[in-house]
């Protein structure tokens, strides 16, 4: 799909539009994937009954709109410092316009609610508070309360330039960055994800920039933090337990009740402590519970509610 980047350049985001064959759904879901990650995070092929996000809310009656962010994926990777924060949530954005408007074969859609994780919950909460164009957010994998100690060993242990990268070595341009060899496992997964899980985790690993995680980072966080106690749309909020960039040991009620100060009496958002997960709630033995649990509530304040 093209798309106009802040720069007034066009470029190529790659989009995968997943619904029910002969179903015409009225909700569509447009998840937002976090750094080094693509829509595969959205669509895990290892056991994907078991560990596909979209799968799991494509049975429940929604579609889904899955996207690979500029940078990444099947996506152009236009020069590093041109792939930003702003510029991500401005894609998104003319997303969200395309999928409730409706374009070819995407849409129209009555209504239409963002998901992120990670970073991609911070881009999404972001294009929400901006624009103020989507029914409802779900965040996973982010808080904005974080592990004083967790995120910061977290971004400066993930991060190394694509040049020393066997994966993308020569396939990005100067300024990208991805995650060690070896090193998703103890970041991203809780002591008990499957091997093989965490094994398609490291095979299908994406791009990042240095703009996007760079010092201007916290400010963005701040803005956005300010930003959500003016959401009035319903608000789902789920963390792994064992998150560690989020949770010191495992996330409890200080946490959750942090997390929910923020949000505006409206939003009526509610917080999830997914137990046993880490960050990665897609690939953790906890996902088929933590898919039900979004599905339960899309139905109850999206669906039903609207």
């Amino acid at each position: 799909m093209p798309v106009r980047r802040p720069t007034g350049r066009e470029s190529f985001v790659a989009t995968w539009l997943c619904r029910d064959r002969g179903e015409s759904a009225q909700t569509v879901l447009v998840p937002v994937p976090g750094t080094t990650y693509d829509h595969d995070y959205w669509d895990v092929g290892y056991r994907p009954d078991a560990y596909s996000w979209t799968r799991a809310m494509v049975a429940a009656g929604y579609a889904v709109l899955l996207y690979d962010r500029t940078g990444t994926g099947e996506s152009d990777r236009p020069p590093a410092a041109e792939v930003t924060l702003e510029a991500h949530s401005s894609v998104l954005s003319q997303l969200v316009g395309t999928a409730r408007r409706g374009s070819g074969t995407i849409g129209p859609h009555a209504r239409v609610v963002t998901a992120g994780h990670s970073l991609g919950s911070l881009i999404m909460l972001d294009e929400a508070v901006r624009h103020r164009d989507v029914d409802g957010v779900v965040v996973t994998g982010f808080l904005h309360t974080p592990n004083p100690v967790g995120l910061p060993a977290a971004l400066v242990s993930t991060q190394v330039p694509v040049e020393l990268d066997a994966r993308w070595r020569g396939r990005a341009p100067f300024g990208y960055t991805t995650t060690p060899a070896g090193m998703r496992r103890t970041a991203f997964h809780s002591d008990t994800a499957e091997l093989a899980a965490v094994s398609l985790d490291e095979q299908t690993k994406s791009t990042s920039t240095l703009a996007e995680l760079g010092p201007g980072l916290p400010n963005y966080a701040a803005l956005v933090a300010a930003g959500i106690g003016m959401l009035t749309v319903p608000a789902l909020v789920a963390v792994g337990e064992r998150d560690l960039p989020f949770c010191a040991v495992r996330c409890g009620t200080a946490q959750v009740e942090s997390e929910r100060a923020l949000w505006s009496p409206e939003a009526q958002v509610e917080v999830q402590v997914v137990p046993g997960a880490g960050h990665d709630l897609t690939m953790d033995r906890a996902a088929p519970d933590h898919f039900a649990s979004t599905v339960e509530w899309l139905d109850r304040r999206i669906r039903a509610g609207r």
